[in-house]
C-alpha cells in the first residue's frame, strides 16, 4: 500500500505540474442557475440522496466557467464520493483536477479531502506527506484545526509515537478553547496510556477534567483515570473517582455503566467483594447491552460465589441462563450453568454442575452432552485419567456416529495426555476400525504413530505416518505426517532422511497448509549442515511467501545469521534493522539486539553498543540475555569514560536480577568503576565481596589485584596502605589458579610497594623475578605480555642507576634490547647513554 501511495502522490503532483486534467466539459444549456445546483447539491448530500447531489454538482461543473468554479464543483463531488466511501476514486478525482484548484481558495479543500482519503484506505505515510506539502495552505483555511487533528491521528497509526505526541502538545498550545481541545486532550492520554507513561497520562487527564469539566471527554476522561488508578493498585483514588462520576446525573448510561462494572474491579482489588457485587448491580441496571448485562451477571454470579454465596451465585447464573435462552427448561438450565461454569475455566465447579446434572436427570442425550461437557472440565484440571473414563461413558451413551467417534477420540487423548500410551495405542486402534469413514480416522491413525514414537517403536511409527501420508482423504492430514516423519529424523540426526521428507510436502502438497513449515525446516537443516546460502534462499522464501506464517519471524532472523555467517556483514546489519522494526516484539528481538550490540562493541563503536544493549534491558526484561545485556551497556559505557552511566547498569544488573551468574564479573566492573571515579575504599570493599563471596570465581585472583591497586592509590596519603597493597598482591602472586601475566603483574607492583616504603634492594629482587620468570617462560615457548616485563626491567634498572650501580643497570636493560620486545628501543636509547655518560664503568 505504501509504494502505491507513493505512485498516487508523483501522479497528483505530475497532474499538477504538467497541466493535465479532464477532457474540457461540455457546457449545454443550464437548467439551473449555479448558486440554485450547488445549494440543491448540498441538501441533497446532507440528506444521503447521493444520486439526486451527484446530479446537481456535475450540473454544476458543466457551467462552471471559471477555474475556481470547476475547483469548487469538484471539492463537493470528492465529498460525495468520500461520503460513499469511493475514496480511491476521490484521490483520483482531486489528482486529475489539482489544477483546477491552484492559487484559489479550494487548494487546501483538495489538499484536506485527498488526506482524509489516503487515511480512510490505511495510507497513512501518504496522508500525512499531502498534509505537510500543503502546510501553510491548510494553517490559513477552515481545515486548519480538522487537519492538525488529522496529522496526529497519521502519527498515531504509523507509530511515530512522539511526533503524535508533540501534535497533541502543539494543539493544545494553539487552540486552548475550541470544542475539539478536550477530544484532543483525551487522545493525548490514551497515546500515552498506549504507550504505559501512565503517569503523564494520569496529568494530561487531571488537567482535561479541571479545563473542560462538562465535557463528555472530561467524562470518559474519569473512566480512563479510575482505571488507571485501579491498573496500578491506586484503590482508593481510582474508587473515589468513578463514585465521582457515577454520581453525576447527567452521565450518559453506557459511561455509567461502564464506570460500576470498574469499581466492581476495584472493591474486588479491595477484596470487598459485597460491595464489588453490588457495584455489578448497579451496573447492569444502568445498561442496555444485553450481553453485557448477561456477562456482568455471569461476573456476579461468581463473585458471589467466591464470597460464600455459592446458591445465590449459581441462582444469579442460572437466572442469566434462562434470560438468555429459548428453552427454560430445568435440566438445560443446569447444563447451560455447568457449561457456562467450564466457558469460564471454572472447572472445579463445572465438574460439579455436570455430576449435578447426572445424578438429577436421566435423559439420554442430556446424560451424554454432560458426560462430555464433565470430561472437558476433568482434562482442564488435568485430571486425564478422569476425564478418559468420562468421555468413554459419553461413547457408550451417543448414538450419533460421528459423536460417538469424537468421545471415544478425546478418550484416547486423554489417556495419550496422562502418557498412558499403550492403553491409549488400543483406543487410536479402535478409533479407526469403527469409524472408518469418519473424519477421525486419518488423525487417529496418526496419534497411533505418536503412541508408537513415544513407545520407543520407529519403525512402526514412520510405518503408520506413511499410511498417513500416503492417504489421499486428508491431504492436511497427509502433509502433516511427512513433517513428523521428517522432525523424527531429525531427532535421530538423520539430516539427509529428514530433507528428502521435507521435500516430498513441497512436490506433493505445493499449496498445502504445511509447505511454509517444510520450507523453514529444510533451511534450519541446511543452516545447521553449513549450507548458509542455500538455507538463506529457503528462509527468504518463507519470509515472501508466507509473510503472514507464525515462522516468517524467524525465517526473517535466520536471513541475518545466514548473512554474517558468509561474511556479509552490511548486508546481515541491515537485515537486522529490518527485522526490528517489523517485529518490535518478536521472540527474536532481543537476540537480535544483542546481537547489534556486540557488533558494535567488537569494532570499538560502543556508544552504538550501548544503545543497543539498553534498548533489549528496557524492552525485553525476561529475555534469557536480559542481565547479559546490562551489563555490557555498562561496559560499554566506562569504556566511554560515562562512569556513573556505567553504575546506573550495574546497580540495575544486581537489583533485578539477583541470580545472575554475571554477578561476579558485574561486582568486578562496579569496582573497576568506583576506583574511576576516586571512591577507593567503596571499591576495595566491592573487591573484597568477590573474594568472600565468589571463591570459586576466576575473578578472585584478579580482585586481589585489584584490591591492591586500590590501597596503592591511597597510600600517597597513608603509607600503611603500601603494605595492605603488598598483601593484597602477595595473596595474587601465591595463588595456584593466578596466569602467568597477573602473576608477574602482582610481582611488579609488590617491588613498587617495596620502593614507595623505601625498600629498595627488595623491591629490585621483585623486579628481578618477573624480569627472569619472564624470560624463562619465553624461552619455553610461553606468549604473554611483555608490559611487566619491561616495566620491572626498567624500575631495576632505575633503582640501579640511583645508586650509580652503572654496569648492573646496563646489564638489564640489555636483557629489554635482546628480548626483542617492543620497548627494546628504548632500552637501547638507555644503555647507549649509559654507555657514553658512565663508559668506564661498564
Amino acid at each position: 500500500m505504501k509504494i502505491r501511495g507513493i505512485i498516487v502522490i508523483g501522479w497528483w503532483l505530475a497532474a499538477a505540474g504538467l497541466g493535465l486534467a479532464d477532457a474540457p466539459v461540455s457546457n449545454p444549456p443550464p437548467v439551473a442557475s449555479q448558486e440554485s445546483l450547488l445549494i440543491t447539491g448540498k441538501a441533497a448530500l446532507e440528506d444521503g440522496l447521493y444520486d439526486l447531489a451527484r446530479k446537481q454538482f456535475e450540473e454544476f461543473l458543466r457551467q462552471a466557467d471559471t477555474r475556481e468554479e470547476k475547483a469548487e464543483g469538484t471539492v463537493w463531488l470528492a465529498r460525495l464520493l468520500f461520503e460513499e466511501k469511493e475514496y480511491d476514486e476521490v484521490i483520483n478525482l482531486l489528482s486529475r483536477r489539482r489544477r483546477w484548484a491552484e492559487h484559489t481558495p479550494h487548494e487546501a479543500d483538495f489538499a484536506f479531502l485527498g488526506a482524509r482519503a489516503f487515511y480512510e484506505q490505511g495510507q497513512y505515510a501518504d496522508a500525512l506527506s499531502l498534509l505537510n506539502l500543503y502546510a501553510q495552505k491548510l494553517v490559513n483555511s477552515p481545515h486548519n484545526t480538522a487537519s492538525a487533528r488529522l496529522k496526529a491521528r497519521c502519527y498515531l497509526n504509523l507509530q511515530q509515537y512522539d511526533l503524535a505526541l508533540m501534535s497533541f502538545d502543539q494543539f493544545d498550545r494553539a487552540h486552548p478553547k475550541l470544542p475539539e481541545a478536550s477530544e484532543n486532550m483525551l487522545d493525548w492520554a490514551a497515546t500515552l496510556i498506549r504507550l504505559k507513561r501512565w503517569d503523564d497520562a494520569r496529568k494530561i487527564l487531571v488537567r482535561l477534567i479541571n479545563v473542560h469539566p462538562q465535557s463528555e471527554s472530561a467524562d470518559q476522561g474519569r473512566l480512563w483515570l479510575g482505571g488507571l488508578f485501579l491498573d496500578n493498585a491506586q484503590l482508593e483514588q481510582a474508587r473515589d473517582t468513578l463514585l465521582a462520576l457515577v454520581s453525576q446525573e447527567t452521565l450518559r448510561p453506557s459511561l455509567r455503566s461502564e464506570a460500576w462494572f470498574r469499581l466492581a474491579g476495584v472493591y474486588e482489588a479491595q477484596t470487598n467483594l459485597s460491595a464489588a457485587i453490588e457495584a455489578l448491580a448497579k451496573g447492569i441496571e444502568a445498561t442496555k447491552d444485553p450481553q453485557a448485562r448477561f456477562q456482568s451477571n455471569i461476573a456476579r454470579g461468581k463473585l458471589m460465589i467466591r464470597n460464600g454465596q455459592a446458591e445465590e451465585g449459581l441462582a444469579v447464573l442460572k437466572e442469566s441462563v434462562m434470560a438468555m435462552s429459548a428453552d427454560p427448561k430445568t435440566a438445560q438450565i443446569q447444563l447451560d450453568v455447568a457449561q457456562i461454569l467450564l466457558e469460564q475455566g471454572l472447572y472445579e465447579q463445572a465438574v460439579v454442575e455436570f455430576q449435578h446434572y447426572l445424578e438429577a436427570f436421566s435423559d439420554t442425550q442430556g446424560t451424554a452432552q454432560a458426560l462430555m461437557g464433565r470430561g472437558w472440565s476433568l482434562w482442564g484440571l488435568g485430571r486425564f485419567a478422569e476425564a478418559a473414563s468420562s468421555f468413554e461413558k459419553a461413547y457408550g451413551a451417543l448414538t450419533d456416529s460421528n459423536a460417538r467417534a469424537e468421545a471415544l477420540m478425546k478418550a484416547a487423548d486423554s489417556l495419550f495426555a496422562n502418557r498412558q500410551y499403550t492403553v491409549a495405542e488400543v483406543k487410536y486402534r479402535q478409533v479407526a476400525a469403527e469409524f472408518p469413514s469418519s473424519p477421525l480416522k486419518t488423525q487417529a491413525t496418526y496419534q497411533t504413530a505418536e503412541c508408537a514414537a513415544r513407545l520407543g517403536q520407529p519403525v512402526e511409527a514412520e510405518r503408520l505416518l506413511e499410511e498417513v501420508a500416503s492417504s489421499r482423504a486428508n491431504a492436511e492430514m497427509a502433509g502433516q505426517a511427512l513433517l513428523r516423519m521428517g522432525q523424527l529424523d531429525e531427532e535421530s540426526g538423520h539430516w539427509e532422511a529428514a530433507m528428502e521428507k521435507y521435500q516430498r510436502i513441497l512436490s506433493s502438497f505445493p499449496k498445502g497448509p504445511h509447505l511454509a513449515r517444510a520450507v523453514h525446516a529444510l533451511g534450519l537443516i541446511r543452516y545447521r549442515l553449513g549450507q548458509f546460502q542455500d538455507a538463506l534462499n529457503d528462509f527468504i522464501r518463507v519470509v515472501n511467501e508466507f509473510p503472514d506464517n507464525e515462522l516468517a519471524e524467524q525465517a526473517f532472523y535466520m536471513r541475518g545469521w545466514c548473512l554474517y555467517l558468509q561474511g556479509r556483514d552490511a548486508e546481515a546489519l541491515d537485515l537486522c534493522q529490518q527485522f526490528l522494526t517489523r517485529y518490535p516484539r518478536s521472540p527474536w528481538a532481543a537476540d537480535v539486539l544483542f546481537w547489534l550490540g556486540e557488533y558494535a562493541y567488537n569494532r570499538g563503536l560502543f556508544d552504538e553498543a550501548e544503545k543497543r544493549f539498553a534498548e533489549l534491558s528496557n524492552a525485553f526484561p525476561l529475555a534469557p540475555m536480559a542481565d547479559a545485556s546490562l551489563f555490557w551497556a555498562g561496559r560499554a559505557a566506562a569504556t566511554q569514560k560515562e562512569y556513573l552511566r556505567a553504575m546506573e547498569y550495574f546497580n540495575r544488573l544486581t537489583r533485578d536480577y539477583p541470580q545472575s551468574s554475571r554477578l561476579p564479573e558485574t561486582r568486578f566492573a562496579q569496582g573497576d568503576v568506583l576506583s574511576e571515579l576516586g571512591q577507593f575504599a567503596g571499591a576495595i570493599l566491592t573487591f573484597e565481596e568477590i573474594i568472600s563471596k565468589y571463591p570459586g570465581s576466576g575473578l578472585v585472583d584478579a580482585a586481589w589485584g585489584r584490591k591492591g591497586d586500590c590501597q596503592f592509590t591511597l597510600g600517597k596519603d597513608d603509607p600503611k596502605r603500601y603494605d595492605e597493597a603488598l598483601t593484597s598482591y602477595r595473596m595474587t602472586c601465591d595463588s595456584p589458579t593466578a596466569g602467568l601475566d597477573l602473576k608477574l603483574q602482582a610481582e611488579y607492583k609488590i617491588g613498587r610497594c617495596r620502593e614507595k616504603l623505601g625498600q629498595n634492594s627488595q623491591a629490585l629482587e621483585n623486579y628481578m623475578n618477573v624480569v627472569y620468570k619472564y624470560l624463562q617462560e619465553k624461552d619455553k615457548g610461553a606468549v604473554g605480555s611483555s608490559v611487566w616485563f619491561t616495566r620491572s626491567a626498567f624500575g631495576a634498572a632505575g633503582l640501579c642507576e640511583i645508586e650509580s650501580k652503572w654496569k648492573d643497570a646496563f646489564n638489564i636493560y640489555k636483557r629489554v634490547v635482546d628480548a626483542d620486545v617492543p620497548a627494546a628501543p628504548e632500552a637501547q636509547q638507555r644503555l647507549d647513554k649509559l654507555r657514553v655518560d658512565h663508559e668506564g664503568a661498564i
